[in-house]
């Protein structure tokens, strides 16, 4: 592939290998700095199956003519997150020119970080280096290093300064150490416009983290956030999208949009076990098909973690759910018999013997004696 020709000659069959990224690398610089742009939208646009293959070669041409708000505005539109591991190389490329845009244009980075989270979640190599890059050096350029010392006293400020702590925490992913803040940001607030945002962004950060038990009263400004539950706990992919959609402006307006566009990741694992308890073997090529999603790295990662149980031979997913029941629940049922027979004996008082006069005067006679 010397010349975006030839790249045109040869999509039909075109197979996403390290072949094809080795090539792709050693002419992409050629191809950027000679090729017509128009040219390259034309072809990515005729070529629909290919786009995210040809898109990285049309933004590189952008960039050599510094149309920084185009790369943006294309790029606005492309989802980044790397749900198909096949394509990292190509979706690495096009998350380093969306920082650049942002960078030129000075547009906040906030979506870096997911893009981070999420492409972690998928294990893809090449997108996480370019994004934490990105991230490293908008920080620098921002004399931005580490969280502020804390010396913050007063309890008012304190709680601010908590629930800040949260918000920074909950954008970098990680989840406990936000939720800790957001309790400590709750028990030293006593506004109840505060007490809101604290729980908006409680529901979202325990959403991330599995953890379902909100018990909040329902009120009608946490309608965005409790629908959440219901769908992410159902695994409903459909439903989630249409949600965030719908109430895109709460989200914006509170700075989550796309903290909570990360709960996809929950989505998928909440549809893996669905999956797993339904079938004793399936194609994990099935399963992605199923989901919509690449989940060839994300099925490991949950089997690892204990999500679901299983294993994976030859590209087919085993089910181990029933093998468990059978081997573990009889244990399990013949020791709880136990506990509660044990619980049963040492609750009971020892037998009362009914009084009559014949035994009373026979206990007298033996004391006499």
């Amino acid at each position: 592939m010397r010349s975006l020709a030839e790249l045109a000659a040869n999509l039909e069959g075109l197979e996403y290998d390290d072949v094809l990224v080795q090539e792709y690398k050693d002419s992409y610089n050629a191809i950027i700095r000679t090729e017509d742009p128009e040219a390259i939208e034309k072809l990515m646009r005729e070529n629909p199956k290919y786009f995210l293959c040809i898109a990285p070669l049309l933004v590189g041409s952008w960039f050599m003519l510094h149309r920084f708000q185009d790369i943006y505005n294309l790029l606005c539109e492309i989802d980044l997150l790397g749900q198909d591991r096949h394509l990292d190389y190509f979706n690495g490329k096009l998350i380093k020119y969306y920082y650049q845009s942002l960078k030129f244009l000075g547009k906040p980075i906030d979506h870096l970080y997911t893009i981070l989270s999420t492409n972690k979640e998928y294990g893809n190599e090449y997108s996480i280096a370019v994004a934490t890059n990105a991230i490293l050096d908008s920080q620098i350029n921002n004399h931005i290093y580490t969280v502020l010392e804390d010396n913050v006293s007063d309890s008012e400020e304190r709680c601010k300064y908590c629930f800040y702590l949260g918000i920074i925490h909950l954008v970098w992913g990680e989840y406990v150490t936000a939720l800790k803040h957001f309790d400590e940001s709750d028990i030293l607030n006593n506004s109840k416009k505060m007490e809101l945002y604290i729980k908006k962004y409680t529901i979202v950060c325990k959403l991330l983290l599995s953890d379902y038990s909100v018990f909040y009263p329902y009120e009608e400004e946490l309608k965005p956030y409790f629908s959440l539950i219901g769908c992410v706990k159902r695994g409903d992919i459909e439903t989630f999208y249409k949600l965030i959609e719908e109430h895109r402006d709460e989200y914006f307006k509170m700075n989550l949009y796309f903290v909570v566009r990360r709960l996809v990741q929950n989505l998928v694992q909440e549809g893996l076990r669905k999956i797993t308890v339904c079938y004793s073997r399936i194609r994990v090529d099935d399963i992605s098909k199923i989901l919509g999603v690449d989940v060839d790295y994300l099925i490991h990662k949950t089997i690892k973690e204990g999500y679901v149980r299983g294993y994976v031979e030859y590209g087919i997913f085993y089910s181990q759910n029933g093998d468990f029941y059978k081997t573990h629940c009889g244990e399990q049922i013949k020791k709880a018999i136990e506990v509660r027979k044990s619980i049963e004996k040492k609750m009971k008082y020892p037998e009362i013997v009914p009084l009559c006069y014949e035994k009373v005067f026979e206990g007298e006679t033996k004391q006499g004696l």
